[in-house]
């Protein structure tokens, strides 16, 4: 919230307790740090749709968390940008954990199963368009449980 320059280095020795100024240091990270709140660095925001409206949905929240409770504020700031398209495909899927997340409810093992639900589901759509294709090129269904049995027991 307080005003930032567009662009500025942090140092990891910065971090160093008991360093002296001017001590000399035998290995540093540097980094670039960009201001991404929206209306800074117009241009990088520009090369980047998902960056842009990342930079739009914090600054929809933060002018909503002026007239309402935080957890509201989210929630209609993830209901306006899916509204506005603003990274609309993302909120609608992921909406309700963006808004946990917000307030510390994230839980990494229901995360998890979320995800491995994700690829299990992916996998079942792979193999039906790999076993439509072997219906196409003629396969009957034996060969065709031939073929995916050893798939997945791996032969």
């Amino acid at each position: 919230m307080e005003k930032t320059p567009e662009k500025w280095e942090l140092r990891l020795s910065d971090a160093f307790m008991g360093l002296e100024a001017g001590e000399k240091i035998s290995l540093d990270l540097i980094i670039t740090v960009y201001n991404i709140n929206y209306g800074q660095n117009t241009e990088l925001l520009q090369r980047s749709e998902n960056l842009a409206g990342y930079a739009q949905f914090v600054a929809k929240v933060r002018e909503n968390g002026a007239a309402m409770p935080l957890e509201q504020a989210v929630t209609e700031a993830v209901r306006y940008c899916i509204r506005n398209r603003i990274l609309a495909s993302f909120l609608e899927e992921h909406g309700s954990e963006v808004v946990n997340m917000a307030f510390g409810e994230w839980d990494w093992d229901e995360a998890k199963e979320a995800w491995q639900e994700e690829a299990r589901e992916e996998g079942r759509v792979e193999t039906l368009n790999e076993v439509l294709e072997l219906l196409k090129q003629g396969y009957r269904a034996e060969e065709l449980e031939a073929k995916l049995s050893s798939k997945v027991i791996g032969k």
